[in-house]
């Protein structure tokens, strides 16, 4: 804890001298890359920061009831921005290509994937938290900076979703002292249910149905998959379809080591969610780096063109999954 408090205190000096400061996460934003990034922009502008900027090219609409929400940029200038605080996105390459050439002295890290290709000057990384917000938590503590009753509710969203509703064995002692913390603060958690999780449109569920009712088990891994096609998705692209949620559905089958969500959002290209739970002893982000994707131990997501069956081929081939499944 004592190299994270000097790390607290650099990060702290660094947004001080800091005049227009971005803040963003990985793209297709879960609750914790928003609610991080969102608490962190309320923190900076109560210290005076006006130019602080959150930014996503893509933020789900489900997400608008977090405080701030019409405050995220869509578009921005590196020109005018001198420091890039980077949140939750595991691999650089996943806060967009519009980073690509962005100087990594610049940039701070702040994040609680496994170290992958994480960049900048300064970087906070540490997986023994449940999420990003639960860093920041800390962060806010240790640095004297009031949680007012927005920030509670963007970081609560955070540790809630990236902890799978407190579920995931990450979830500590210091998860749910930070969330009773946060619940003093003026957070609902009941509102934080409801809108990540309870809320959902008869066309989405009626989506679900159709993936349900897919579901196949591979024999020779144990691996339960199901599909969502882009035929399935026509008509849909402005719609919060909570993939997220019906990965978390699907991994609840009982004797699956793991289990896949692909997504075809175009004709034969991919989003694929990887689910685990903690005593198959799997790593499902091992499995979705072969596709250049990342995330958790027990979560993880890629990106991958071409047929169901190639994609289903190679991640019976990926590393540890026959070895750790025989």
């Amino acid at each position: 804890m004592v190299k994270l408090e000097k790390q607290f205190q650099k990060l702290d000096e660094s947004i001080k001298g800091a005049k227009r400061i971005l803040i963003t996460a990985h793209k297709y934003p879960d609750g914790d890359a928003l609610g991080s990034v969102l608490a962190l922009h309320h923190a900076l502008k109560a210290k005076n920061k006006l130019v602080s900027t959150p930014y996503f090219s893509d933020p789900l609409p489900s997400f608008k009831f977090l405080p701030g929400f019409g405050e995220i940029k869509t578009k921005f200038s590196p020109k005018n921005i001198d420091l890039l605080l980077g949140l939750d996105y595991g691999d650089f390459k996943r806060l967009g290509r519009e980073f690509n050439n962005f100087s990594t002295e610049k940039v701070i890290t702040i994040d609680h994937h496994l170290p992958s290709d994480h960049r900048g000057i300064l970087q906070i990384v540490r997986p023994d938290f449940s999420s990003t917000s639960e860093i920041l938590h800390c962060f806010f503590k240790k640095a004297g900076i009031a949680i007012n009753k927005d920030i509670a509710t963007c970081l609560l969203t955070g540790i809630y979703t990236d902890s799978g509703g407190f579920k995931h064995a990450v979830t500590s002692s210091r998860t749910l002292k930070a969330a009773a913390d946060l619940i003093s603060c003026g957070a609902s958690l009941s509102q934080i249910i409801k809108e990540t999780t309870l809320l959902k449109s008869p066309s989405v569920l009626r989506l679900w149905g159709k993936a349900l009712s897919r579901i196949e088990r591979d024999l020779k891994t144990g691996m339960v998959y199901s599909l969502i096609t882009a035929n399935d998705l026509r008509g849909k692209n402005s719609e919060d379809l909570g993939m997220g949620d019906l990965a978390a559905v699907i991994s609840m089958i009982s004797g699956a080591p793991f289990t896949l969500l692909l997504t075809e959002h175009k004709p034969n290209e991919f989003r694929g969610s990887l689910r685990s739970e903690f005593y198959h002893n799997i790593d499902v982000s091992k499995i979705a780096k072969v596709f250049g994707g990342g995330g958790h131990k027990l979560s993880a997501g890629f990106e991958k063109k071409g047929s169901l069956d190639e994609i289903l081929e190679q991640i019976k081939k990926a590393p540890g999954v026959r070895r750790e499944i025989a």
